[in-house]
């Protein structure tokens, strides 16, 4: 696959796995997930710097206006009912905001840091088995995220920045290089998942091996709760 592509579709593969963590938590409103879901899985077919509306300004200010109306509304939500789950559904709205507008590396940084606070609600709202299988998916697909995006941002800085005398030449050039089939292949995808799924395991080991002491451990009384 052309090194793009497999960027983007790992990409989404790392957000989507936050996702189905909050849905299988049982506590986010379904429309919330069914929505983000799909508004979410229609971004992957369309590349913001190729289809001029999407480059319009009148696209941008819509997107501006609709976070700003979306943020009053959240807290509005979190004043009057549970600010967690008002949170989480504003952090779907972002992500959702951020696969249709991603231009440039910082708009996919964005998106991985949305995702992982999905990831971090997600914890806090499931107590359920299924969660750790989203936790070992984020694990692998962010490996590979991560990765294929500190390439791709060394790639753009390194032609549009340290050579930008013409810039047009330059972005054919990295144009070139991110539809190169040979730079990422199926041994780089299977081990960097040995890797992740090797750094889950040994963090799992230590999770149960070393003792955690929290203040419970100072008060009278036993711990409460599961």
């Amino acid at each position: 696959m052309r090194f793009a592509a497999v960027h983007k579709l790992s990409s989404y593969l790392m957000v989507g796995a936050s996702l189905l963590a909050l849905a299988l938590s049982g506590e986010v409103e379904p429309w919330v997930i069914v929505a983000t879901a799909i508004v979410g899985f229609l971004s992957y077919f369309f590349e913001p710097n190729e289809h001029a509306l999407l480059r319009s300004r009148g696209f941008l200010i819509g997107w501006n206006a609709a976070t700003l109306i979306v943020f009053g509304l959240t807290l509005l939500s979190a004043f009057q009912r549970d600010a967690l789950t008002a949170g989480v559904r504003f952090l779907c709205f972002l992500v959702v905001n951020k696969l249709w507008n991603r231009r440039a590396s910082r708009d996919y940084l964005q998106a991985y840091v949305v995702s992982f606070l999905m990831l971090v609600a997600g914890a806090a709202l499931s107590s359920e088995l299924g969660y750790a299988v989203c936790f070992l998916g984020y694990v692998v697909f962010s490996t590979w995220t991560l990765t294929l995006f500190h390439l791709r941002r060394e790639m753009e800085e390194n032609y549009l920045l340290k050579h930008s005398q013409d810039a047009e030449s330059e972005r054919v050039e990295v144009d070139r290089v991110l539809n190169s089939r040979r730079i990422v292949g199926g041994q780089f995808l299977l081990g960097t998942s040995l890797v992740s799924v090797g750094i889950f395991l040994v963090s799992v080991l230590l999770f149960f091996l070393i003792p955690r002491v929290g203040f419970g451990l100072f008060a009278q009384g036993g711990r409460r709760g599961r």
